[in-house]
C-alpha cells in the first residue's frame, strides 16, 4: 500500500512536470507566428517594389532640390551650354557675332567703308590691268560706289565704328595690299576674285546684320537699294572671272600657228 501510493505520488508529478515543460515552449504555436510574421514581411517587400503601390512623393520631397541655392546657381551655369528653344535666340546665333549691337550710325559706318575700299581697289584695277574687261569693271565700281557714297552722304548718318566694321577694314586693306603685289594677268586673276569675294560678303552682311538691325526708314530704305545693286556687281564678278579663265585656258594664236608648222 505504501509502495502504490508513492508510485502514484510519482506519476502525478511526472505529469505535471510534462504539462508544465509544455506550456513553455508551446510547439505548435511557434510556427503559425513565424510564417505569418514572414507573410508579412512578403506582403510588406511585394508592396514596395510595386510601382502602382508605390506613394506618391510629397510635395515637401520633390521640391527639395530646388531649394538648394547652390544647386540653382550651378544648374544656371550648366545651362548656358544648352542649345536655347527660343526663336529668338536662334536668330543671334545664326547672325554675326557683332550684329546684336548695331545701330544705324555703325551700319552707316560699314556701308561707307565699303563704298570707300571698292572704289580704291576699282582705281588701282584701272591703272594696272590691260584686260580691256577688267578695266571695265572697275570703271563700273568706281562709277556705282561713289553715286552710293553721295546717296549716304545726303542721309545725313554720322558714322560710328564697331567690330564688325573694324573687321571689314582689315579686310579691305590686306585685299589692297595683295593687289599692289600682282602685275599682269595674276593681277587680274586676284583682282576679280577679290570682287566676287569681297561681293558675296557685303551682300551677306546686307541682308543678314545690316537690314533687319537698321532703325532710320531712310537708311534702311537705302540699304534695301543697295543689295540688288551688289547683288549685280556679283553676277558681272562672276561673268568676268569666268570669261578670263576661259582665255587663259584656250591656246595662245601664236603658239597654235607655231605647232601647225
Amino acid at each position: 500500500m505504501f509502495f502504490r501510493t508513492q508510485g502514484l505520488l510519482l506519476s502525478s508529478a511526472l505529469a505535471l512536470g510534462a504539462i508544465s515543460c509544455g506550456g513553455q515552449s508551446k510547439p505548435s504555436n511557434s510556427a503559425p507566428e513565424s510564417v505569418a510574421n514572414s507573410s508579412s514581411t512578403t506582403s510588406e517587400t511585394s508592396a514596395s517594389n510595386d510601382p502602382a503601390a508605390s506613394p506618391t512623393p510629397s510635395s515637401a520631397t520633390s521640391s527639395e532640390p530646388l531649394s538648394d541655392p547652390e544647386a540653382r546657381g550651378s544648374g544656371d551655369r550648366m545651362g548656358a551650354g544648352v542649345p536655347s528653344t527660343d526663336p529668338a535666340a536662334s536668330d543671334t546665333t545664326a547672325s554675326s557675332p557683332n550684329a546684336a549691337a548695331l545701330n544705324d550710325q555703325q551700319i552707316a559706318k560699314i556701308t561707307d567703308g565699303v563704298n570707300s575700299a571698292e572704289i580704291e581697289q576699282a582705281k588701282l584695277a584701272r591703272d594696272k590691268s590691260k584686260n580691256q574687261q577688267v578695266r571695265q569693271f572697275a570703271s563700273m565700281m568706281i562709277e556705282h560706289h561713289g553715286q552710293a557714297k553721295k546717296e549716304q552722304a545726303a542721309l545725313k548718318v554720322t558714322p560710328e565704328d564697331s567690330p564688325l566694321a573694324q573687321q571689314m577694314a582689315a579686310d579691305s586693306a590686306s585685299t589692297l595690299e595683295t593687289l599692289k603685289s600682282k602685275k599682269g594677268a595674276d593681277f587680274d586673276r586676284a583682282y576679280l576674285s577679290a570682287q566676287v569675294e569681297g561681293h558675296q560678303k557685303v551682300l551677306d552682311a546686307l541682308q543678314r546684320d545690316l537690314e533687319p538691325a537698321a532703325r532710320n526708314p531712310e537708311l534702311k530704305a537705302y540699304l534695301q537699294k543697295l543689295e540688288p545693286r551688289v547683288a549685280e556687281h556679283l553676277t558681272q564678278a562672276q561673268s568676268a572671272q569666268q570669261a578670263l579663265q576661259s582665255s587663259n585656258e584656250s591656246p595662245h594664236p601664236a603658239s597654235s600657228t607655231a605647232s601647225s608648222r
